[in-house]
């Protein structure tokens, strides 16, 4: 049972962080051109998972994403491929950018092999930026196509983030995340395990050559942890 629930707060964890990796800096550029990035990011609890992306500005106010993750632990393997499109206010101070994706794997339902779309996600960001930091807020609905077993879960994470420009090549903030269940099995009432917080510190620093590197770390509540921290670098391809 408690090997179950370990890996069952692993799914919200990892869900936790797809929410916060994609959604921490992204901000609209206004050249017309398409873009490549690629990541990797170590969490405590995961280990590593690569990112890769590509964005095509559409005009000066809107631009189209898309962007696979892998995740690579075996407990919890499995692809996220999504898009997403941004738009910007005329200041670009305010964008909004919704998006939605499909997952594969064994994310959604526990000792199942790899399964081709087992599940879906929408999301959407919320950010501002000003003269001295930014604010952001980030939702994603996780949902599965089949009640397959009665570990089969939807999740709702949410995310908030606010920070301040230190320089031009150096961010700092604090972020919350939470994970819940929104969507039970049949026959599960007992909501209280489902439920999964962060609450830390983060920073983005840009370095030579068109690297960022990123870092987070703070409070947690899961079986195996109180602590957590995850690192990340990226470049433009």
């Amino acid at each position: 049972m408690m090997g179950t629930l370990r890996k069952q707060h692993g799914r919200y964890l990892m869900i936790l962080m797809i929410g916060s990796q994609l959604s921490w800096g992204q901000v609209l550029k206004p050249d017309r051109t398409v873009r490549y990035a690629g990541r990797m990011d170590y969490d405590s609890y995961f280990g590593f998972y690569p990112t890769l992306s590509a964005s095509l500005t559409i005009d000066s106010l809107r631009e189209f994403t898309a962007y696979a993750s892998y995740y690579t632990n075996p407990a919890f393997f499995g692809l996220e491929a999504g898009v997403s499109v941004g738009f910007s206010t005329a200041r670009r101070n305010w964008s909004v950018t919704p998006g939605v994706g499909l997952v594969s794997g064994s994310l959604f339902v526990s000792e199942q092999p790899f399964t081709m779309a087992e599940g879906f996600v929408g999301t959407l960001t919320i950010q501002h930026e000003g003269p001295l930091g930014f604010i952001q807020g980030y939702s994603g609905y996780y949902g599965a196509w089949k009640r397959l077993t009665p570990w089969t879960y939807d999740f709702l994470f949410c995310s908030i983030q606010a920070g301040r420009y230190v320089s031009k090549y150096w961010r700092f903030g604090l972020v919350y995340e939470q994970l819940a269940n929104v969507r039970l099995p049949r026959n599960r009432f007992d909501t209280t395990e489902f439920s999964v917080p962060r609450l830390g510190l983060a920073t983005e620093v840009y370095l030579p050559n068109k690297f960022t590197a990123q870092a987070m770390g703070g409070w947690t509540r899961n079986d195996d942890q109180r602590l957590f921290f995850r690192i990340g670098i990226s470049r433009s391809l």
